[in-house]
């Protein structure tokens, strides 16, 4: 009797086994979002979180990042012999042609207000807010992507 015990006992685990990873194939089937459209924020959404932080930490100027620029400009400063904001302006949108054709935005905020940007992008996928502390202040800054529209499905 305990041999014939043993063998339930290890159907019952082999069972249970099976039962646990169907529920596992079940859920991940049922959550998964297999739509291209879906599919194509995500992937503009993780690229403008990359690109944001890229471009921050790029250094362009006596060892000055591009985050030293974007706090010399919300301070109202000079950085390389011109304005801070100029200068960082001028850099960001070299940096931001020579790797994407997507059209951008790139937002510094007080709060809600926005207190400088630089692109024509209105309406698309924003980064997360890359926090930075000028001054006892903290200004997010933000990329945007607009969505190149294709004519041909």
């Amino acid at each position: 009797m305990r041999k014939g015990q043993a063998e339930m006992m290890g159907l019952m685990v082999v069972v249970l086994i099976l039962i646990i990873g169907g529920l596992f194939y079940l859920g991940f089937m049922a959550r998964g979002d297999g739509s291209a459209e879906a599919q194509q924020i995500h992937v503009q959404s993780i690229t403008a979180n990359n690109l944001l932080h890229a471009i921050m930490k790029i250094k362009v100027c006596e060892d000055v990042n591009i985050e030293g620029a974007v706090t010399a400009c919300v301070k109202g400063e000079q950085l390389c012999g011109q304005n801070a904001c100029d200068f960082f302006e001028s850099e960001v949108d070299g940096i931001v042609q020579a790797v994407s054709d997507d059209d951008y935005r790139f937002i510094i905020k007080e709060g809600e207000n926005e207190v400088h940007s630089i692109g024509d992008c209105e309406f698309g996928i924003n980064s997360e807010n890359y926090p930075l502390d000028v001054d006892y202040t903290t200004y997010d800054v933000q990329m945007r992507l607009c969505k190149e529209e294709s004519t041909d499905k």
